[in-house]
């Protein structure tokens, strides 16, 4: 999974941060990413945005559970 920097967050307030950073991050890449035709890239770099878009859904699913745990 690809590191975006939260979870070596030790102080709950820099965590909350770097999450609200996130999230707001993710909503712009998406839509960027919703103007892009995926089938006209190749496979390798079509593949590293969906991988990065899961990595990063995953992060934003997990990381108010880890706020709250520090």
């Amino acid at each position: 999974m690809k590191d975006f920097g939260l979870f070596s967050e030790r102080d709950a307030a820099s965590a909350a941060k770097t999450l609200a950073r996130l999230a707001r991050f993710a909503q712009r890449r998406d839509a960027v990413i919703s103007t892009i035709d995926l089938d006209s890239l190749d496979r390798a770099t079509a593949f590293n945005i969906l991988e990065t878009s899961a990595n990063l859904t995953e992060t934003l699913h997990f990381g108010p559970i880890f706020v709250d745990h520090l």
